[in-house]
């Protein structure tokens, strides 16, 4: 009831979340607080967040965004973030799919695997 075009209308969504608030009916707290958390993961789904070891200039925050785009659609926005602990690399998040290739993580896993 929320999708418009496959993505997710944000008016469509407050009316119904105002309908649910508004109901009178037992549970509707439930349902919306279930509501509200379907809305969350279906937003954490549709955004790539890119945290980086140093700032990505467009040219590259183009590059990844053109490379996410093509395996989850063109309806996904992004959210650039820079960890200087990476040491070097970037890891990108979209809902529960992690691509790490970070010096950070890398080292991690070796440890792991010893």
């Amino acid at each position: 009831m929320c999708l418009m075009n496959g993505t997710l209308d944000e008016q469509r969504a407050r009316r119904i979340a105002h309908l649910l608030a508004a109901s009178a009916r037992g549970g509707g707290t439930a349902v919306l607080h279930h509501f509200l958390r379907l809305l969350k993961l279906d937003c954490a789904r549709r955004t790539a967040y890119v945290t980086s070891a140093v700032v990505l200039d467009d040219r590259e925050r183009r590059a990844i965004m053109g490379a996410v785009s093509q395996r989850y659609g063109p309806s996904i926005s992004s959210v650039f973030d820079v960890d200087p602990n990476l040491i070097g690399g970037a890891r990108i998040a979209i809902g529960s799919d992690v691509y790490d290739g970070t010096v950070l993580g890398r080292l991690a896993d070796l440890t792991r695997r010893f």
